[in-house]
Order: C-alpha cells, then structure tokens, then sequence
C-alpha cells in the first residue's frame, strides 16, 4: 500500500467514525424507544383486559338486577291486575246490594202501607176466634196499636205480631181441639160442657149427662149453635176417642154444617 491509499484510508476513517458513533447511539434509543411502546402496549392489554373482565362481571350483575326487576315489575302488574279485578267484583257487589237494598226499602214502604189494614182486619176476626184460639192469641192482640199513626213500635214489630197471630190461627184451624168450658142452655141453666173444634170449620159440644147437644159453625164472622140433642152420645163417642178413653177408634156420623 502507497502512501496515498494510506491517508485516505485515515480521513475516511475519521469522516466514518463519527457515523458509526451515531448509528450506534440512535440503534439504542430505538431499542429504549420500541421496549417503552411495548411495556406500554402491554400494560395497556392488560387493563383493557382488566376492564373487560370488569365489565364482564359487572355486565352478569346487572343483567341479574334486570331479571330481579323484571320479575318484580310482573309481579306488580299482576298485582295491578288482581286489584283491578278484586276493585271490579267490589264494585259489581256493591252494586248488587245497592239493588237489594233499594228492593228492601220498596217493599218496607209497601209493608209498612198494608200492616194496619192487617192489623184491622186480625181486630175483626179475632171476635169470632173461639175461646181457646182466643186465649193463645189475646196477649198478642192486646198489642195491636189502636191507632196505627201513633204507636212506638216499629214496623217490623207489628208485622211479627201479625205474624203470631197468623201462626197461632193456623195450627188451631189444622188440629183437633177438645176443651171443658161453661156454656148456657136454652133453659137458661150454665152447665158444664166439653167442646170439640175442628178447626175454625165445624164444632160440637156436649153435657157430661149426654142430655143436651149442639153443633156450630162460623157464620158471616159469628158461630152460630144449633141444637142437636139426639147427637149428644155421637158427639161424647166422638170426644172420648180423641181422649184416648174409648179404644179401638170407632166410625161416628156427625153432622156437618157447610156455609
């Protein structure tokens, strides 16, 4: 090698040497440079990771929250519902007793306007009531207010007595009935009799002697007694058996008396 070649050599040596240096400088914040973006990178996978994972189980709680408050919101609207019909049938009853009452009210005023023409007309035929029918049903008749628009009892009140009356009347007009009373004969002399009612339809009484007889019925609103003598022993037959005194049961003609 001459010496020219040799001193180009060196001033390309020291024009590359500061290169070289550079290079080498520049390669190395690079590589400082390219670690930071990846541990940046990295750290940044992570959080997003982080966060995903949040989200995830944030994501599982709320949609959990949201069927707690589906079924919730369900449940009201059935709620609702059954309230809304519990509300219509309360309604739709309290219509229906509306209606009842109003019926009761009408048929109180109609009761109310027909009682003391009952209550009259129970005064009227209890004058025909024979003595035993008179003697279950007097405690209630004396009740019976003489002046219908001024009494203390109520409505209700009399129609029950008329009621009892009623009743009484009743179980009298569809049973035998045999009772020991004091009667005058056409002599004039009170004796003692036994008196068979049959209802309110027909009625026979006799003397203990079987001497002195009559037969009765109701005639325009008043018995009426006719004298039957030679029914007499009939008659006290006919008493006998329903006291159980004559046994067996016999037939007995007796007269009857249709108005």
């Amino acid at each position: 090698m001459n010496i020219s070649h040799i001193a180009k050599f060196a001033a390309l040596s020291m024009v590359l040497s500061p290169l070289a240096s550079s290079f080498a400088q520049n390669s190395n914040n690079q590589v400082e440079e390219t670690r930071s973006i990846i541990e940046k990178w990295v750290e940044t996978r992570q959080l997003m990771s982080k966060e995903a994972s949040n989200w995830r189980e944030q994501k599982e709680i709320m949609s959990f929250k949201i069927n707690l408050l589906k079924e919730e919101i369900k449940a009201l609207e059935q709620q609702i519902a059954d309230s809304r019909k519990d509300v219509n049938l309360a309604d739709a009853k309290r219509a229906e007793m509306e209606g009842e009452e109003n019926k009761l009210r009408t048929a109180a005023q109609v009761v109310k306007k027909e009682v003391p023409r009952y209550e009259q007309n129970l005064l009227r035929l209890s004058k025909s009531f024979p003595k035993p029918l008179l003697d279950k049903t007097g405690s209630l008749l004396a009740q019976i207010p003489s002046d219908p628009n001024k009494t203390t009892l109520s409505v209700g009140e009399r129609v029950i007595l008329i009621l009892g009356i009623l009743n009484e009347v009743d179980k009298f007009n569809g049973n035998v009935t045999v009772v020991s009373e004091l009667r005058e004969i056409d002599t004039g002399d009170t004796v003692e009799v036994k008196t068979l009612y049959l209802g309110l339809a027909q009625a026979y009484f006799v003397d203990s002697n079987q001497q002195y007889a009559k037969t009765g019925s109701l005639i325009d609103g008043e018995w009426a007694w006719t004298e039957q003598n030679e029914y007499a022993h009939d008659i006290w037959s006919a008493i006998s058996m329903y006291e159980n005194v004559i046994k067996p049961a016999l037939f007995i003609e007796l007269p009857i008396t249709i108005n």
